[in-house]
This record gives structure tokens, C-alpha cells and sequence, in this order.
């Protein structure tokens, strides 16, 4: 899983695509050459090692766990003092209260990070490889903060995650050895990045 610039991520793709195995790895060169040039960002590199048939799974992820619902405000009982003036004059920013956070009563865990689910069958005598898998990558982007005015003198605050997640899932029949691009994303932060989402399947016989 790698992001790079977008015009960057423009050029590489049709010989990523290509089905000219050495077009596609020398353009997987290229991609490992930017990385060592930080001139692209390595975001995760799963790998699994299963037997013939069977389905394995590669994660690195954290929980992050974060509020649903919310306790409602608590009002205090007005009394004579607290009563607003009839004539009070119109509030200005100035006099805007400071945003109260309020307590989280019911959350939520969410996995942060990559995930690779592969099942894989030998096809041709080890010369091909049958492939489906499922590729992803969670981040949490921000902690974005939502204000409520509940009256004229309360106002009151929670935060909520930001997730961005991309996600191929596929079924392809590849050469072992053979680097194939499975998914492209478009991300949101940071900006005109592309994120692409590389495998290769080797074969290799066990006695």
C-alpha cells in the first residue's frame, strides 16, 4: 500500500495495468525507487504465507473507540435571580459561552490500519496462482468537534472520528511471481494523493 502524488500516480498506472509482466515490474520498481526517494510513502506492506486452498489473514491495527450517544445537558432550575431580564439587550459574540463537553454514555471500536484477508489456490502446476482477497486500509483522519446551543447561556461541545477507508476486494488469476495493481483511491487528506494497492503471489513447493 503506497500513496503518491497524483500526476505522479497518473504515469504509472497503465504499466502497472499492463498485462506485460515486465512492463508492470519495472513500474513496481519505479514505485520502491520513490519510496527510497521519498517521493512516494510506504502506508503498510502486508504479507501472508498460506498453504494451497486455504485463507490467512495479515492485520497491524490499533482500536480506537469513541462515543455513539451523549448524556443530555442538565439544566439548573431557574429561580427569581436567574431569571433573564425582560429588556436585555441583544447578545453579541463576545458574550457567547464557552462550549461545554458533554459525557459519551454509549461507544463504539472501530480497527485503525491495514488489513489483507487472502485465500489462494496453485493453478497450472505452480505456474499461476487463483487469488481472492480483500484489501484495506482504516486511518483516522481527525477528531472533528460539533457544537449544539442548547439556551442562550449554554452551549455544549462533542467530538466525533473522521475515518477514511480504502478498500479492494478482488478475484484474479496471476503468474506467480507476477506484480498486479488491485486498487487505486483517491484520498482526501492529504491532498492530489493517490493510494495504490500492490500484490504479488509467489509459488513455492514444500516437501
Amino acid at each position: 500500500m503506497v500513496s503518491l502524488e497524483e500526476a505522479q500516480a497518473l504515469d504509472l498506472i497503465p504499466d502497472l495495468q499492463s498485462d506485460d509482466p515486465a512492463k508492470a515490474d519495472a513500474a513496481c520498481a519505479r514505485v520502491q525507487a520513490m519510496i527510497k526517494s521519498k517521493q512516494a510513502t510506504l502506508l503498510a506492506w502486508p504479507m501472508v504465507k498460506l498453504a494451497d486452498g486455504d485463507r490467512s489473514t495479515s492485520e497491524t491495527i490499533s482500536e480506537k473507540r469513541y462515543p455513539t450517544e451523549f448524556e443530555p445537558p442538565q439544566e439548573q432550575a431557574a429561580g427569581p435571580a436567574a431569571t433573564t431580564p425582560p429588556m436585555l439587550p441583544p447578545r453579541t459574540p463576545a458574550d457567547t459561552p464557552l462550549p461545554e463537553n458533554i459525557v459519551g454514555t454509549t461507544f463504539e471500536t472501530r480497527n485503525v490500519g491495514p488489513t489483507l484477508e487472502v485465500e489462494a489456490r496453485v493453478r497450472d502446476e505452480g505456474k499461476r496462482v487463483y487469488l481472492n482477497l480483500v484489501s484495506q486500509r482504516v486511518e483516522l483522519i481527525e477528531m472533528e468537534k460539533f457544537e449544539n446551543i442548547v439556551t442562550q447561556h449554554k452551549v455544549v461541545q462533542a467530538t466525533q472520528p473522521l475515518f477514511a477507508d480504502s478498500k479492494s476486494t478482488i478475484t484474479l488469476t496471476v503468474q506467480s511471481g507476477q506484480r498486479q495493481l488491485i486498487g487505486v483511491h483517491k484520498l482526501g487528506k492529504p491532498a492530489n494523493q493517490i493510494e495504490f494497492h500492490l500484490v504479488r503471489a509467489v509459488v513455492s513447493k514444500t516437501d
